[in-house]
């Protein structure tokens, strides 16, 4: 199945400049869009999502509804097919946060899975809100998407100042499980180790998690 760079329809449909290009693109791509939109919306159903407006899932079948008839989608609709699919990943990954913190260590190796498969074609920029929140499983897992995020967009975590920010303030965290999901982020740049060495050493030395102080041995010298 091919991949849809969803950050580019976003910018395509924010200008406006070219909806002969991305009516094209969406009619291409049409049976990709409706199977991920079955899928979603299947996934969504089974966590039981409870912030999910009904507006959002009646919005979709209007969508399904027109690709299943062949007709080609204005560019407003195209932009609510987009909203539509972010906001039911942002719920499914927040809801498998807060799942993530009383399951047991297969069950939580079973949620990160999950929490990967959301962030497909999430954006930094999609995911600020669970950056941002107070929520302790939300931010576990932010850290978790934001290791697939990065990765799949080539970003190093130093050069965006909301990611950078939320790892330097997560690291301080009561959960051993966001500050372990977090040192994950911080190992993929080499700028940001060098930068929180000193904080690094000391989490080596005074960490009550012996798997966190154990990690960090293995890149910080």
């Amino acid at each position: 199945m091919c991949e849809i760079d969803w950050d580019i329809i976003q910018k395509f449909t924010d200008s406006l400049i070219w909806p002969v290009f991305l009516l094209g693109l969406f009619l291409l791509f049409k049976k990709q869009i409706t199977k991920l939109i079955d899928r979603i919306t299947y996934d969504s159903e089974q966590i039981e999502i409870g912030g999910l407006l009904k507006a959002q899932l009646k919005q979709i079948e209007k969508i399904k509804e027109t690709a299943g008839k062949g007709e080609q989608p204005t560019v407003e609709l195209t932009k609510q097919l987009i909203s539509a699919t972010v906001l039911i990943q942002l719920e499914g990954i927040k809801q498998l946060g807060e799942d993530y913190t009383h399951s047991s260590f297969d069950q939580r190796r079973i949620i990160e899975s999950r929490i990967k498969e959301y962030s497909v074609g999430l954006t930094t920029n999609d995911i600020q809100p669970l950056l941002m929140s107070t929520d302790s499983g939300h931010r576990i897992a932010s850290a978790i998407a934001l290791e697939q995020i990065l990765y799949r967009n080539n970003i190093d975590p130093f050069d965006d100042n909301e990611v950078k920010e939320f790892i330097i303030k997560s690291l301080d965290d009561s959960s051993s499980f966001l500050r372990y999901e977090t040192l994950q982020l911080v190992f993929t740049s080499q700028r940001l180790i060098d930068e929180l060495k000193v904080k690094l050493n000391k989490m080596k030395d005074t960490d009550k998690n012996s798997a966190i102080r154990s990690l960090i041995k293995m890149f910080v010298r």
